[in-house]
């Protein structure tokens, strides 16, 4: 895949922050516009805190 898919399409489809900025940057990236967001599990527990208030399509 490395090959076919070039890295300007991978950065505009992914979010890459330090964790403590990561709901900014998912926020600014797709805010209003992504219903979801895979994280790894080892994620520290307050961040997904923080993306949980993100305003998402389907939350209005």
């Amino acid at each position: 895949m490395i090959r076919k898919v070039p890295d300007d399409l991978v950065q505009f489809f992914t979010i890459l922050d330090r964790y403590k900025e990561l709901a900014k940057a998912i926020e600014r990236g797709f805010g209003g516009v992504a219903d979801i967001v895979s994280l790894p599990a080892d994620r520290p527990g307050d961040l997904l805190q923080d993306i949980r208030v993100l305003e998402s399509p389907g939350s209005s």
